[in-house]
């Protein structure tokens, strides 16, 4: 819960915002909303606060490790150590993530890595930081996406592809597009050309505040790549301490864990 002067990107006065996490999937359904607001929050309520029910928001951390194991003191395969390193992950995330203003402590989280067996002596972690765009189809708006962390200049990307059939502005526009970012702040558009190199179409659909870590994207598109036609961006956050607050949720996929091994 959090008061409409906090609210970002801008306050919204006047109003107490609350977000709920179901036991069971991601988002509340519109009836148990409307019970929450017309049987237990509307006898308590101060009639100059408006409250509203939010869904939460999530980011997703993606995974990329590299351990190294001692040969000698396992007889475990590498795949075998890696599917426990890859359980050991998933229960960090049920029990540690997935709640409102948690915070994801990187050197806690590779000393667990670390901890997954006797035989590993050490892991290389990257962390990427995941948000879930749903656009509306063929319309050009302007999106705001808070990854509330600072990002690294030159790791923003979209993972899948997505189309802008009516976009009066970007060539080619049946091919598969990309984004990226310049590293100066300036998002870019682009598709794979048949020698397999990038072919920038626009320079400026977006911003990045890499201080504050708030997107503006501006798009027109028009289907994409997953069934949902979302898009997924990804960032690598500057600092592996991943914070959240209001009403967003850190959580770890497990199709968004990678673990190699190394032998010694």
């Amino acid at each position: 819960m959090w008061g409409g002067q906090d609210n970002k990107p801008y306050p919204i006065y006047g109003k107490v915002f609350m977000s709920f996490k179901p036991r069971d999937g991601f988002y509340l359904t519109n009836t148990a909303k409307a019970y929450i607001l017309d049987e237990i929050i509307a006898s308590k309520n101060i009639l100059s606060i408006i409250p509203e029910i939010v869904d939460p928001e999530y980011t997703f951390l993606e995974i990329i490790t590299s351990a190294k194991y001692d040969t000698r003191k396992t007889l475990q395969t590498d795949s075998e150590l890696g599917a426990k390193i890859k359980a050991v992950i998933i229960n960090y995330n049920d029990n540690t993530l997935t709640k409102f203003g948690t915070r994801f402590n990187y050197s806690k989280f590779t000393t667990v890595i670390d901890d997954t067996d006797t035989a590993i002596n050490g892991n290389l972690t990257k962390i990427m930081v995941k948000k879930n765009l749903v656009p509306t189809l063929n319309t050009n708006l302007t999106y705001t996406v808070d990854y509330q962390n600072a990002i690294r200049p030159g790791s923003f990307y979209s993972k899948n592809t997505f189309k802008a059939i009516n976009d009066p502005v970007i060539n080619f526009p049946t091919s598969n597009l990309y984004l990226d970012d310049d590293s100066n702040g300036n998002i870019r558009v682009y598709n794979i050309s048949l020698a397999g190199e990038k072919v920038y179409l626009k320079n400026d659909v977006g911003t990045i505040d890499y201080g504050t870590g708030i997107v503006l994207l501006t798009l027109m598109v028009s289907s994409s790549s997953k069934l949902d036609n979302s898009i997924d961006l990804v960032m690598e956050p500057l600092e592996y301490d991943v914070l959240s607050e209001r009403n967003n949720i850190l959580t770890i996929l497990e199709n968004d864990i990678s673990v190699a091994m190394r032998a010694e």
